[in-house]
């Protein structure tokens, strides 16, 4: 089953163009990644961003959020941010 997760970046005021070519950067580099479906990232209403993907197993989400990459990309951005980041998994039930 597919984990769809959902991320949001809370962004400081006049860091939003900076942030924005990262999350590009981001976006190139993770659609590359084994076990990705999809991804996408947009401003977010109010302040920030959100970045949505869908992964095959949770294992290939595992392994991106663990990987060197990810926590590149991660450091990169913590200056810019104004609060943690809000991040949620998502599986579908097994439903009878």
């Amino acid at each position: 089953m597919t984990v769809l997760s959902v991320e949001r970046f809370a962004v400081a005021v006049g860091a939003e163009a900076e942030f924005g070519s990262l999350l590009a950067d981001l976006l190139a580099t993770v659609r590359g990644q084994p076990g990705l479906l999809w991804a996408d990232g947009a401003p977010a209403d109010g302040a920030g961003f959100i970045v949505v993907s869908e992964w095959r197993t949770a294992a290939d989400l595992d392994a991106w959020e663990g990987s060197d990459a990810a926590a590149a990309w991660d450091e990169s951005v913590d200056p810019l941010l104004t609060a943690d980041r809000g991040r949620r998994r998502f599986a579908p039930l097994a439903l009878p």
